[in-house]
């Protein structure tokens, strides 16, 4: 199983004047600088809790569609990497060797999950496929939305200030009276209300 980012985010969930308000200073002159650690720590935001924070479109590699078992009765597809906005397409290597799209109506998407799941239609099953790696690939949209509001204020509350804490420190170690301290923030129970445990 491989994710591959097909298209990155078009904004971030922080602006300048949301940063200006958090470290109260006037970035004009350093908004490149700024506008990277928001990226960066968007990023790291998104490793932390295994989730898309913005709506960004991803491709989930396979070698071969679920089948029914006792764990997974209904030979669901779990989209590691919530929330699940929508599936573009579905395209597999059938067993002549030919890349076929899989019609939506073969079927269903749970996007109330977390994560979100593909199953069959009612009464359908996947198709066979090339016994071959990465024969099943599926797109989709992830993340909270397109908007900066969409994101939870908890998770743009932690990122502000690990922002702040980047442009006020800008290494990765700081002496202080009582020896080197590392820069970590205080806030990461902040993620907590949009963190998910992993089945398995």
């Amino acid at each position: 199983m491989a994710l591959k980012l097909v298209t990155p985010p078009t904004v971030e969930p922080l602006t300048m004047a949301d940063v200006e308000a958090q470290t109260r200073a006037d970035l004009t002159t350093e908004s490149e600088l700024v506008e990277g650690y928001i990226s960066a720590v968007r990023a790291r935001a998104e490793v932390e809790l295994r989730r898309a924070i913005l709506a960004q479109t991803w491709d989930l590699v396979l070698d071969a569609f679920p089948t029914s078992t006792a764990r997974n009765p209904y030979a669901a597809l779990e989209i590691n990497l919530p929330p699940l906005q929508s599936i573009t397409h579905i395209k597999y290597l059938s067993t002549d060797n030919v890349l076929t799209t899989l019609a939506a109506s073969e079927y269903v998407v749970d996007l109330d999950s977390t994560p979100g799941r593909v199953t069959p239609a009612y009464g359908k099953v996947w198709p066979s496929t090339l016994d071959y790696p990465g024969a099943v690939r599926i797109r989709f949209v992830a993340g909270y939305g397109d908007e900066v509001m969409d994101v939870p204020q908890c998770i743009r509350h932690w990122m502000l200030m690990n922002v702040a804490t980047l442009y006020e420190n800008r290494e990765s170690l700081t002496i202080g009276n009582g020896g080197v301290i590392e820069l970590k923030t205080l806030a990461d129970s902040l993620l907590d209300p949009e963190r998910w445990e992993v089945r398995l």
